[in-house]
């Protein structure tokens, strides 16, 4: 939406993104999608904020905090730019190098669009809003890269659909994703290529973000360094338990005190530093996550995968602690003797991996099962490939059920509404896999402090010789 009356169609989680009704999805606010075929197409919807004050600061605004997202972003060092990038305003600065027409303001636009489009480099850009069309001649992305090779952009305005001037609303095209095309094809640059545009927007670095319920702060952003600002720094965490240690004590790790960890605004039942989390249970701590049994688990080797952070889905996850996590299992193959494992995530207020193991052999019995049981309780499951990147095709903030197998395929729910969330017991407790219907509740399933601690001890030794710390 780009107005409160447009707002005022969308619920709040709709705006922030997700799944509508059948075939039809929200982006959100902001943000990358990436289709199976690894098209990337970044987007940030409404009109630029910055400067307002509450209450004219509304929810189709945005200001300098969702560039930073972007910023952060291309801070990976595997990040290439996007293919498409979808905005509303027209970035400021466009008509630089070329001769803007008649009657138009070279100096419209947004400062913020145009971040945006220096950050991400985009072989295309789509904007509306001026009430024109305009193709722009391709612009070269090299500027401030010190030699590195850089594709160009090609920036298309469009007009309003079916507008009296008859002026083009729509443009086909083909293109090939960056990770497809040859690095000479994506490198070519037009003979009728200009310079770089948004070089006087660098200008401006500082620039005024107000957010709701908050006083108005700052953003700043060296355009030109976002490849050059990659942290090589390695994180390290802090573990303190009163009980012993799956290393016979309590345990710091050495490194950087400054860093920190996102932390939860409530109570939380898996933060290590909650006095409430039940440390007995915990059987290793590495740099980044932890590993403990399930509370009222299914079996004795139910064993759930926790970020140490208090990080709200796996899309949030840093690469250092998705590499860490994606880790644990490995063991597990060696460790569950003639047994496999599933995976089941629920991206909520929490993320945490819950590990059961299951049977050698029902692999596809249990993935039948899981998608027999989500078509009984209106629950589409859809089979991912292995190699899938969840990050490319759920937007961040959309809830969603994972289930991923040992041949590493997966079964994804975007979830709307209502979510059971006894859904994966009661389908692992089923007769054709564990036959054990009278644990799909966690809370029949409880034992006392003193067998759990026990059990926690038994495992660790049977762990310790897997163990990746």
């Amino acid at each position: 939406p780009n107005a409160i009356d447009e707002a005022a169609h969308y619920t709040n989680q709709e705006i922030e993104g997700g799944e509508i009704c059948p075939n039809v999805t929200v982006l959100g606010k902001r943000g990358i999608f990436t289709t199976l075929s690894g098209l990337s197409i970044a987007y940030i919807s409404g009109l630029e904020g910055n400067g307002l004050q509450l209450p004219d600061l509304q929810k189709h605004h945005f200001v300098g905090e969702d560039i930073d997202y972007f910023a952060k972003k291309a801070e990976d060092s595997n990040f290439q730019g996007v293919d498409i990038l979808l905005t509303s305003p027209w970035p400021k600065g466009i008509y630089n190098f070329i001769q803007p027409p008649e009657n138009h303001n070279k100096d419209s636009g947004s400062g913020l669009i145009s971040s945006v489009a220096s950050i991400l480099k985009p072989r295309y850009h789509f904007a509306g809003t001026e009430g024109i069309f305009l193709e722009r001649l391709p612009y070269r992305n090299d500027r401030g890269t010190y030699g590195k090779a850089q594709h160009v952009t090609r920036f298309l305005g469009l007009a309003p659909v079916g507008n009296e001037q008859k002026a083009k609303y729509l443009y086909a095209f083909n293109i090939v994703p960056i990770p497809h095309i040859s690095r000479e094809n994506l490198l070519a640059i037009p003979p009728n290529a200009t310079n770089f545009p948004y070089d006087s927007i660098r200008n401006d670095q500082v620039r005024n973000v107000v957010q709701p319920n908050q006083p108005s702060g700052g953003f700043f952003y060296d355009m030109g360094n976002a490849q050059n600002q990659r942290s090589n720094q390695q994180k390290r965490r802090h573990y303190d338990n009163d009980n012993p240690g799956p290393y016979g004590g309590n345990k710091q790790r050495r490194g950087d005190q400054n860093t920190r960890q996102p932390v939860a605004r409530g109570p939380c039942w898996f933060c290590l530093g909650n006095s409430e989390v039940e440390k007995h249970l915990v059987i290793s701590v590495g740099l980044e996550s932890y590993i403990a049994l399930a509370k009222g688990g299914l079996t004795s080797e139910h064993v759930l995968i926790i970020p140490i952070g208090h990080y709200p889905s796996s899309l949030h996850l840093t690469e250092a602690v998705t590499t860490e996590i994606k880790k644990y299992p490995l063991p597990s193959r060696q460790l569950f003797t003639n047994w496999f494992y599933v995976i089941a995530a629920i991206s909520a207020t929490r993320i945490l991996h819950s590990v059961v193991p299951i049977p050698s052999g029902t692999t596809s019995i249990a993935k039948e099962i899981f998608q027999e049981f989500g078509e009984t309780k209106s629950l589409a499951l859809q089979l991912l490939p292995s190699n899938i990147d969840l990050t490319k095709i759920i937007s961040e903030g959309s809830p969603f059920f994972l289930v991923e197998f040992d041949d590493s395929e997966m079964l994804l729910h975007r979830i709307r509404g209502k979510f059971p969330l006894q859904f994966g017991r009661e389908i692992l407790a089923n007769e054709r896999l564990l036959n054990m219907p009278d644990r799909v509740n966690w809370k029949d399933c409880e034992i006392s402090v003193e067998e759990a601690t026990q059990s926690a001890q038994n495992f660790r030794k049977k762990f310790k010789a897997f163990d990746l710390n």
